[in-house]
Parts: C-alpha cells; sequence; structure tokens
C-alpha cells in the first residue's frame, strides 16, 4: 500500500516575533514562548472590559494570548494590488507567507501552471468582517430613521465579508498559480487535512506541484471569550501540555506554508529537499468524542492508516509532535492512542514527545503548520524538539517505561 515520498521544497512561517524558520527554531531551542497581555489596539477594546472570573458569563478569565503585532512589508505587492493596504491583515499574512514559500522553493513559471493551493482557513469572522456588519447595521439605522437610502457598499467588503475562499483564490491569482484552489475548514486539524488533500493531488498526478498552507487571525476577542465559556482557556495564561500545572489552552495566531512535490520529481529538478511525507492519515470521531473530547479510537485510526501507508514499524518512532492542547480530557485521551499506537513489544527506547504550543499557543487553523516547522527544523539541526513544562503530568508519569516528554535539560 505504500505510495511515492512527497518531498517538501520550500517552506516560510510568521508567528508573534518570527516571520522566517530560523527565527521560529530559536523560540524553542531556547525555551522561550510568546505569551502575553493582549494589547487595547490588538483587541479592538479595552481588555480589562471582557475580563472576569471563571465561570462569568461572556467574559474570558485571561487576556494572554500570542499574537503578532510586527508589520510586514507589502512594498512587492503594491504594483498589482494597489488596495492591498486596505485589506484585512489576514491577506496580509497569506499573501506575504505564500511568496516566501514559493521563493524558497524557487519554483518556475511553468511549474505555477501546474500548481495549486490549499489553504486552511477558520470560517470564522475576520476583524474587518465585523467591521463590515457594524458598519450596514449602522447605515440601515441612519436610513431608516432619517429616510434616507443607504450609501453604495465598500467595495472590499467582498473580501472581507468572504473570508473563507477569497484568500485563497487571491494569493492564487496573484502568484499564478494554474490549477483551481480552494480553502478549508477544518477546526484544528486545518491544516494537516490541507496537507493530506495536497498530498493525494500528487500522488493522483493532477498536479506537479502543490502548496499547503494554514493561516489563523481570527476576531481575538470572540476566541477569547469562547474558549472561557467551555472551560477550556487557561487561567494562568500559560500552555503547558502534559505538564502537573497544565490548565488549558492560550490561543496564538501566524501561519505557515510547505511547497510539495513528489520525491522523483524533486530530485529529477535539483529541488532542495527539508523532509519527507511518507504517508497521512485521517479519520472522524463519528458519533463519539465531541469538541473538547476527541476520540481515542479515531485518533488510532489515523494513525494506523498513516503507517500502514509508509511502511514505517511505529516501534522504530523516536519522537511524535502531539496536538497537546493542555486540556485535561484532550492530553489524556492523546497518551491513551500513543500508548496504542507506539508501546509495542518490539520497541527499543522511549518515545520522545512533545508539544509546540507550550511556545507558541494553539494557532488553531495554523496549528498544524507550527507543528510541521518544529519537526522540519528539528531534522535540519539533529535534534530532538524540547517543549516548555515544569513537572511532567500523570499520563506521562504513569507511562515512563516507555514515554517521556523531552526537555531543555
Amino acid at each position: 500500500m505504500s505510495r511515492e515520498p512527497i518531498a517538501i521544497i520550500g517552506r516560510s512561517c510568521l508567528f508573534p516575533d518570527v516571520d522566517s524558520p530560523k527565527d521560529f527554531w530559536e523560540v524553542i531551542s531556547q525555551n522561550k514562548d510568546r505569551f502575553r497581555e493582549v494589547s487595547e489596539e490588538r483587541l479592538g477594546i479595552n481588555p480589562q472590559e471582557i475580563k472576569g472570573t471563571k465561570g462569568s458569563l461572556d467574559k474570558t478569565y485571561s487576556t494572554r494570548c500570542s499574537y503578532i503585532d510586527h508589520k510586514i512589508v507589502l512594498e512587492s505587492f503594491r504594483d498589482k494590488l494597489t488596495f492591498i493596504d486596505d485589506l484585512d491583515p489576514y491577506y496580509h499574512w497569506t499573501l506575504w507567507i505564500l511568496g516566501k514559500a514559493l521563493d524558497d522553493a524557487g519554483l518556475s513559471e511553468g511549474m505555477k501552471s501546474r500548481s495549486g493551493l490549499i489553504l486552511a482557513n477558520l470560517t470564522f469572522a475576520l476583524e474587518s468582517a465585523q467591521e463590515c456588519h457594524e458598519d450596514a447595521i449602522v447605515k440601515w439605522l441612519d436610513s431608516q430613521i432619517n429616510n434616507r437610502s443607504r450609501e453604495t457598499r465598500d467595495p472590499l467588503s467582498l473580501y472581507h465579508l468572504h473570508q473563507s475562499a477569497r484568500p485563497a483564490e487571491l494569493a492564487s491569482s496573484f502568484f499564478g498559480l494554474g490549477l483551481t484552489p480552494f480553502a478549508l475548514d477544518a477546526a484544528c486539524a486545518s491544516s494537516l487535512y490541507a496537507v493530506d488533500l495536497a498530498c493525494q493531488s500528487l500522488w493522483r498526478g493532477d498536479a506537479d506541484a502543490m502548496i499547503a498552507m494554514g493561516v489563523n487571525r481570527s476576531e481575538m476577542v470572540a476566541l477569547q471569550v469562547g474558549f472561557s465559556q467551555l472551560g477550556a482557556y487557561s487561567q494562568q495564561g500559560q500552555c503547558l501540555p502534559f505538564d502537573q500545572s497544565a490548565d488549558g489552552l492560550v490561543v496564538g495566531e501566524g501561519g505557515g506554508a510547505l511547497v510539495l512535490k513528489k520525491l522523483s520529481r524533486a530530485q529529477i529538478d535539483g529541488d532542495k529537499i527539508y523532509g519527507l511525507i511518507r504517508g497521512t492519515g485521517t479519520s472522524c470521531d463519528g458519533q463519539d468524542g465531541g469538541l473538547l473530547a476527541p476520540s481515542h479510537e479515531g485518533q488510532v485510526r489515523a494513525l494506523n492508516e498513516a503507517y500502514e501507508i509508509s511502511g514505517v514499524n511505529p516501534a522504530e518512532v523516536r519522537f511524535v509532535e502531539c496536538h497537546g492542547t493542555a486540556t485535561a480530557r484532550g492530553d489524556a485521551t492523546e497518551i491513551n492512542t500513543l500508548k496504542k499506537v507506539f508501546n509495542r513489544s518490539d520497541r527499543k527506547f522511549k518515545l520522545g514527545i512533545g508539544s509546540v504550543k507550550s511556545n507558541f499557543g494553539h494557532c488553531l487553523s495554523a496549528a498544524g503548520m507550527a507543528s510541521l516547522m518544529k519537526m522540519l527544523q528539528a531534522i535540519e539541526h539533529g535534534a530532538a524538539p524540547a517543549t516548555k513544562f515544569s513537572t511532567p503530568g500523570a499520563g506521562v508519569v504513569d507511562n515512563q517505561d516507555w514515554l517521556e516528554l523531552v526537555s531543555h535539560e
């Protein structure tokens, strides 16, 4: 059932205070994180207005997050997109990240005509979409009260109100990618689904190259309040996966992109190869699990499928980058999954685990891209990527005969 490996020939990323894979690795290798109090400018309101205690209705019990506030250079886009400065920053990030990845891969114009883009993007309101809705309501009220006709809608609302697929369409068109682009929303799994679908397209022979992307810059108030209402947000404002003191996730934002080709094509073209994808696996929880209660059986099915396709024995795997949200149910389920798949009689060494959410938080539709960037850098540096934590939790301790949470020591 094995398939030809997929080569990763280009990459790029943008995260808080990080605009390259090298910068990304420095945060991880130096045991740093990017959690801090969100500013009023970024939030749009005074953070204290949404701050409350756990259980407070429509409040968040922490306003700490991992967010981007440094500006990116847009000069190279202005000739073709004269209105780019007026677009939501989500578009800026998508264009910038894709441009960097294509530059890194060095795709020719001919290759671009046989390339496609799959963008992982939450169907969640952008800040500019919120402003469009507010503007429409004000204008409607004004027309009703004063009996005046409404003004012509802002032409950019076409981009801000239809944010699900528009960023993929605009970015693909700008860079001259010839195959139909599309966006998908599979919540936290979005980035990895994008990679899976990109690989499937290459295996079928539909494309010569594919770009898988994941970008997250959703409206911050709704995310912090929403996860707090679910009881999933960290009260201490620190994401500590598999740690004894873990108390939930912290929202993060950013994005990344991978340029992919079949290995044989990459070798013929003389591409630099950062890593190989030998197999992918997907599943659905079906009637089991839920938003904060993932299905152990579903995770096992996905992993078994990936390893069967790849031809790799799970007992020979030395490290697994986990989802690791630092929620009690999520982390416990994941360890049970690891035990089922990787704790085999022929295992000769401990399995190392970790999660990049300890450094950059939960980046939602870009979460998988953050994990992949971490692993590609670990391969490049020949180092086991460490996770930021204090004391391993019970799930790790109870399985320490075959499992370890990799530290910086």
